[in-house]
């Protein structure tokens, strides 16, 4: 049985940097910060300090302007397209007539 190396998190305490450089293949197809944030979690770069530093060193290791990508995923979240994507796949009403 193989593990998903995504959803294994280390034994020990691993710098941003060092998991930044282990993982650079891996980071440079992602598309969303979701899924940045979500490995960022998994390593426990959660307070200001590591935060602040895996940011820095996605950019620094990997050329990937993790700050950049949220700001253009703000106006797609809000847009008319997005919202009508989400009213299709949103939960139906059905009203029964007796």
């Amino acid at each position: 049985m193989t593990t998903n190396p995504r959803t294994r998190a280390p034994a020990t305490p691993i710098a941003p940097e060092d998991m930044v450089r282990a993982r650079a293949a891996e980071l440079q197809t992602f598309a969303a910060t979701s899924e940045f944030d979500t490995l960022a979690a998994e390593y426990g770069f959660t307070t200001d300090d590591l935060s602040a530093r895996y940011i820095q060193a996605l950019l620094d290791v990997v050329g990937i302007d993790y700050d950049g990508l949220r700001q253009s995923e703000i106006p797609w979240a809000a847009s008319s397209a997005n919202l009508v994507r989400k009213g299709a796949n949103g939960p139906a009403l059905t009203v029964r007539v007796s």
